[in-house]
């Protein structure tokens, strides 16, 4: 039969560095010293995630420091689970050498169970993602059906974007597929201002986040932007991603290479600047930037499994400055 279905979640990832190959002469003595995994059996995120590198989480003028996300008397999934070094049961074949990540875990989708795991109850952040916890309250709460005209604010949201538009007219499985499939941050601020705004989906995530026992966990933005006090840990997001997978629309949703998307039209509070007749996509005006009607275009799927590892079944990816790779 085949081998169970297994979640794999990385956090924290850094480029391994390979060897180069010499052809036939002998390899060169290193010259510097070979790559290994980060060490982490002293528990050093045990609390909060590694320091910043950017000024993302300081908090606003006025605003407190968050303080830390308590670490739970009783570690959830077990008392194994509480080491922050590599967890294997016995017997297990080595791990590979290479593996870049300070934090990772292995489970079974089906059953939950943790087939191995590294610093699974450290404290990192998300980044994208989170974005499966903003799915998950947005599949709670939406109807799929309802359309959404978009804003200029949510066309304007920082970082990656589906590419919606102010005056652009989306379903809220639309906005589900730019959130999931492109890791849209334009459609986390749309989907978000449904939910009640900002403010109000972020206290909402960390509510399903509690409810699903994910305890380390506490998010500053619907769409992963690093914020101040925002933490997760790599047994959370495989709790989050397991529960999930549990609603055939998500499953439906992280499985999906390509769709149709719609596009939005031109911006009628700026000068009108269509294209050139003779050369699409040159302005008229080349003092002015082009403002015509967006037309529809193919939305694909930015997990490259779904393109490259047979039977792949979806997942999300993520990245911001000081999470790095997740």
């Amino acid at each position: 039969t085949a081998a169970a279905i297994a979640t794999a979640v990385v956090l924290v990832g850094t480029p391994a560095l390979l060897p180069s190959l010499a052809g036939a002469q002998p390899a060169p003595p290193p010259t510097s010293t070979p790559f290994r995994t980060p060490d982490t059996d002293a528990c050093p995120h045990r609390d909060v995630p590694p320091p910043a590198i950017d000024a993302s989480e300081v908090p606003a003028p006025g605003d407190a420091e968050p303080r830390p996300v308590p670490v739970p008397i009783e570690t959830v999934g077990g008392d194994e689970l509480a080491a922050c070094g590599v967890i294997t049961v016995a017997g297990a074949p080595a791990l590979p050498p290479d593996i870049s990540a300070s934090g990772w875990v292995l489970t079974d989708l089906d059953s939950g169970a943790v087939i191995a795991a590294k610093d699974p109850h450290g404290r990192y952040r998300p980044a994208s993602t989170i974005k499966v916890l903003l799915a998950l309250v947005a599949l709670d709460e939406l109807d799929l059906d309802r359309t959404v005209v978009a804003t200029a604010e949510d066309a304007a949201a920082e970082g990656s974007a589906v590419g919606i538009g102010a005056g652009g007219v989306y379903s809220v499985r639309q906005l589900m597929q730019g959130l999931v499939m492109a890791s849209g941050n334009d459609a986390a601020h749309a989907l978000a201002v449904q939910l009640g705004g900002l403010d109000t989906t972020v206290q909402k995530m960390n509510t399903k986040a509690r409810e699903l026992g994910a305890l380390d966990t506490r998010t500053a933005s619907p769409s992963g932007l690093d914020g101040p006090g925002m933490a997760c840990s790599p047994y959370d997001l495989a709790l989050i991603f397991r529960a999930a997978m549990d609603d055939p629309i998500f499953a439906e949703l992280v499985a999906t290479e390509s769709v149709p998307f719609p596009g939005y039209p031109k911006d009628a509070s700026k000068p009108d600047n269509p294209s050139r007749p003779d050369m699409p996509g040159v302005p008229v005006n080349p003092d002015l930037p082009l403002n015509e009607d967006r037309p529809g275009f193919t939305l694909a799927s930015d997990n490259a499994l779904l393109f490259n590892y047979p039977d792949a079944l979806g997942g999300k990816n993520g990245y911001t400055d000081d999470a790095r790779q997740t």
